[in-house]
């Protein structure tokens, strides 16, 4: 099905010579702007947009309120796990090609997964990887199944998570759009002078990394599920059996990480967790980011709420504190 992947660089995709797509090059931007291999823009006659890229391309005030109803805010639980699953497979293909890549963005080595290939197959209508059908599948059926494990109460409901879910994915979008739109205005004057910050080149802060991105999305997918409508103040107060079970400790948050752990390990979702993980150094590292992107939603959690605090002004400090140390590094050179 794919090419040897010795022919995989950091700067082309050469794919596999079939059909009326044969010997198409595309370049290396993974985006969520364009994941399946073609531009939201097209003719009438054109291939259709796909969904998770129309869901995307909303503007961030727009989210939700289309007059599209394939894309709208909606509490029909059907087209509400189709909206996910889409933006899901979008960000999972991203991955898949991630794990194939011989190198970082930054031209870093990294370690090489060739057996993800078996979750890909060439579209010959767009000549471009997609994933196959079984692993659509079986994101859907994911989906489905945490949807369903939300509970019909006043907030912490699917329609939440579903509003969380498409804010997150946006959020990482313009991210991702924005580091590359300035790397590119800051690359080189064509005499080897750099024309701009290298702080700013790199400011998606790891972001833009395929593995952070699928942990946020997934992490805002499920960062509800199991909620019962109680705070933990109360869970604790009457010493709910949850309460007991997770020591009192961020109830809620450890009750929607079990759910979501414990669902993506069983037997019917081996597949999926393959791909969200390879091998157990990846499956670790994707685990330790969702816990914590979970945990921190406890607002309750003073010491963790410091934490977090003390990390944001770490990477982004005040203006007057940044050129401070603008300063004081051309006085040290």
């Amino acid at each position: 099905m794919a090419q040897n992947l010795s022919d995989f660089s950091m700067e082309k995709l050469v794919l596999p010579s079939n059909g009326g797509s044969a010997g198409r090059r595309r370049s290396n931007s993974w985006t969520l702007h364009d994941p399946t291999g073609f531009d939201d823009i097209h003719d009438e006659d054109g291939p259709p947009c796909p969904l998770a890229s129309k869901l995307t391309n909303q503007r961030w005030h727009e989210i939700g309120n289309s007059p599209d109803q394939s894309i709208c805010s909606t509490s029909n639980f059907d087209v509400m796990v189709e909206q996910l699953a889409a933006v899901m497979g979008m960000h999972l293909l991203e991955l898949l090609l991630y794990w194939l890549r011989p190198k970082d963005d930054d031209g870093t080595k990294k370690e090489v997964i060739t057996d993800v290939l078996e979750y890909l197959e060439i579209d010959p209508n767009i000549g471009n990887y997609v994933l196959t059908t079984s692993i659509k599948n079986s994101i859907r059926d994911y989906v489905a199944e945490i949807g369903k494990l939300y509970k019909d109460v006043g907030f912490h409901s699917l329609e939440h998570a579903i509003h969380v879910t498409m804010s997150m994915n946006k959020l990482l979008s313009m991210v991702s759009d924005s580091h590359h739109q300035v790397s590119k205005s800051f690359e080189n004057d064509g005499e080897g002078h750099n024309c701009g910050s290298p702080r700013r080149v790199a400011q998606s802060y790891g972001i833009d990394d395929p593995r952070i991105k699928f942990a946020m999305f997934f992490s805002a997918l499920i960062h509800d599920v199991g909620h019962t409508g109680v705070p933990n103040s109360v869970l604790v107060e009457e010493e709910d059996e949850l309460a007991i079970l997770h020591n009192d400790v961020s109830v809620a948050e450890q009750n929607s990480l079990n759910i979501a752990f414990s669902l993506l390990h069983a037997p019917q979702f081996a597949r999926l967790k393959h791909c969200i993980g390879p091998n157990p150094t990846q499956r670790k590292f994707f685990r330790k980011r969702v816990i914590a992107s979970v945990m921190v939603t406890d607002i309750s959690d003073q010491e963790r709420i410091q934490i977090v605090k003390s990390r944001w002004e770490t990477a982004f400090p005040p203006v007057e504190d940044e050129e401070k140390n603008q300063t004081e590094r051309r006085q040290a050179r």
